[in-house]
């Protein structure tokens, strides 16, 4: 092997040494460089991170934002429908009132529109459409009168083909009287009894309650129907206040005629002995013929007293059987209450309280006797209470004119 110094060696490792210097240098210079690259990088990342969660940001409030849209447009949505099932609703209950309230009168028979019943919630344009020209056509025919024949059942169910008159959807007449409308069969009848009302010549009636008021007024009860739950009570009550009111006639007619026939003998001196002021004085002539020479007064006040008080009864003739009479119906009323109350006991005794109808007959008879007792007794109390103060004004009257005599007869005997 060659030989090898010392410097040569240390000159080698110098040179090795910066070569690899120079190697390390360039290594730190490539890993600056790609330090500076990747710091670039991470910053650029860092930039694109920022620029996404800025974005991410702006999505969540675009998204929050769409989510609060779109519960509005839920809950509008959720409005509306409930405004057409509200609609739909209505057009429903608006259409079952027409065919309701249409269908009796017989107005519908009329109809164009087509519109038909048992509408569903679900209501299309069609269907409001004819509700609408079907609610137009029925404004127009309630103000119309019509005129058409038509088959009409009889009370005795024997069909009839006449000529009727409708007035809208409230009254019709045909020539065999008021019809009613029957919707099921189609049909009119003719109301049975008829209704004690006749129509206008060249006007009309209206009934407001469809036909309701007229079939009332045909069912309603005559007067005899109403009394006869009174029976034999009710009858005595009318007999015992018909003699009443003609014993009362026949009392203020002869106190009537006494009244004129005593106001006219005090307008003349002629006695008329037809009053009974004029038997009065005629009962005093005599006595002062008889009593003349003596000239006694204390006789012809005994005459004039005796003639007065008989006249009194004839004026009062009746009163008393007026007042007996007067105090009679309300007892019968109260018999009648008390016979009416045990049957309604025995009925519910033998038949329950569950069946009012049963119960009725007697409570009829109990309230309408009573009813009747005080009707006739109230005006009887009256007219006797009148008759009464007609006789007292007649007996004072009487009274007067007779102290008057007295008082002129005894001046005149002493002059």
């Amino acid at each position: 092997m060659p030989k090898v110094s010392l410097g040569n060696i240390l000159q080698q490792v110098k040179q090795a040494t910066n070569h690899e210097i120079k190697a390390a240098e360039e290594l730190v210079i490539n890993f600056k460089g790609e330090l500076t690259e990747q710091r670039k990088k991470l910053q650029t990342a860092k930039d694109n991170l920022l620029n996404r969660q800025r974005y991410n940001q702006e999505a969540e409030e675009q998204l929050l934002l769409l989510q609060q849209q779109l519960r509005q447009k839920q809950q509008l949505w959720q409005k509306e429908q409930q405004a057409l099932k509200t609609l739909s609703m209505t057009i429903v209950e608006h259409g079952n009132l027409l065919l309701e309230r249409v269908k009796p009168s017989g107005l519908w028979g009329l109809d164009t529109s087509g519109f038909q019943t048992g509408l569903s919630q679900d209501v299309d344009i069609k269907q409001i459409y004819q509700l609408w020209q079907a609610l137009v056509e029925q404004l127009l025919y309630t103000s119309e009168v019509h005129q058409y024949d038509t088959s009409i059942i009889m009370p005795d169910g024997v069909r009839k083909t006449s000529l009727i008159t409708q007035w809208g959807p409230f009254t019709s007449h045909s020539q065999f009287g008021w019809l009613s409308y029957l919707p099921e069969h189609k049909v009119w009848q003719v109301f049975s009894p008829q209704p004690d009302i006749k129509p206008v010549i060249g006007g009309m009636r209206i009934d407001p309650s469809l036909g309701k008021l007229l079939q009332k007024k045909a069912q309603e009860p005559t007067l005899f129907e109403r009394l006869r739950p009174a029976g034999i009570i009710g009858v005595l009550i009318a007999i015992i206040g018909a003699i009443a009111v003609f014993i009362a006639a026949v009392r203020c007619y002869s106190l009537c005629r006494e009244q004129q026939a005593v106001q006219w003998q005090i307008m003349h001196s002629e006695v008329n002995d037809r009053s009974s002021l004029g038997r009065i004085l005629n009962a005093v002539e005599i006595a002062e013929l008889e009593q003349a020479k003596d000239g006694d007064i204390t006789l012809l006040e005994a005459v004039i007293d005796a003639a007065v008080l008989k006249e009194v009864p004839v004026l009062r003739k009746g009163l008393a059987s007026l007042a007996v009479l007067t105090g009679i119906p309300p007892l019968l009323g109260l018999l009648g209450t008390v016979a009416g109350m045990i049957e309604t006991f025995r009925v519910i005794t033998e038949q329950g309280s569950a069946n009012s109808q049963l119960l009725s007959g007697g409570i009829a008879q109990a309230l309408l006797t009573t009813e009747l007792g005080l009707i006739v007794a109230v005006p009887l109390l009256l007219i006797h209470c009148g008759v009464k103060n007609q006789a007292n004004r007649l007996i004072v009257l009487l009274e007067q004119q007779a102290a008057g005599l007295v008082v002129a007869r005894h001046s005149g005997w002493q002059q």
